[in-house]
């Protein structure tokens, strides 16, 4: 198991973006190649399909096959949005670029350079975690709750820390705005789930309960 380490800044943890497992898997794979401390960094990277398979416990057979169609269907017309240091929402795509060979197994992607700022040079407002805490995770909804709570455990400083969110904010996050109308849904199919598996395979404890606040229902970890 690799003990690469995955470092972002808050804004892109807590930026809102709808990806499945391989999609994330592929940005992370990319993050963990870079060190955020130099001043610059290459954009552009090959995905290895044997390293990608080892770093995530992946069977390795048809792997690239997926990788490649979670790229070219799906990933290369993501969009994530966040909050600029002026309070105003952004959107931007993940990617510009993608070259591949089907004959070498050969797959490169460029990331956005508007992402940048968010990747590298990160002064402060950052969160760093090994893959090896999220790679036995089959739902990207544990990998994003994870992220949030490593984030308000590192502002603490503290090996225990509690966050208050809407229930809307967290869907809009997870642009699942439009999914899971009725709570218990949302429960069943999101947040249990991710806890289950967070406690599972990470090295934190992740609970929660949900409190009523004039009506609306909020998450509290």
């Amino acid at each position: 198991m690799s003990s690469k380490s995955i470092t972002k800044s808050n804004a892109l943890i807590e930026a809102g973006y709808r990806l499945s497992l391989t999609e994330i898997q592929i940005v992370l794979y990319g993050i963990s190649l870079i060190n955020p401390k130099r001043k610059s960094f290459p954009l552009c990277y090959q995905v290895e399909i044997s390293r990608f398979a080892e770093m995530f416990n992946r069977e390795h057979g048809q792997i690239y096959k997926e990788v490649k169609d979670a790229i070219q269907k799906r990933f290369w017309e993501r969009d994530f949005s966040y909050e600029d240091e002026n309070g105003k929402v952004v959107t931007n795509r993940w990617l510009t670029r993608i070259t591949h060979q089907d004959q070498t197994g050969f797959i490169e992607i460029k990331f956005n350079e508007e992402i940048q700022p968010y990747l590298h040079q990160l002064q402060s407002r950052f969160t760093t975690y090994y893959v090896e805490q999220i790679a036995g995770m089959k739902s990207v909804y544990s990998i994003r709750f994870y992220e949030l709570s490593i984030m308000h455990l590192n502002k603490n400083n503290k090996n225990k820390s509690s966050f208050k969110l809407p229930i809307e904010k967290i869907k809009s996050r997870l642009e699942l705005t439009e999914k899971y109308a009725r709570f218990s849904n949302f429960k069943a199919y999101v947040l249990e789930p991710a806890r289950k598996e967070i406690n599972k395979h990470s090295n934190i404890n992740f609970n929660y309960k949900i409190i009523k606040l004039l009506g609306c229902p909020f998450f509290l970890m």
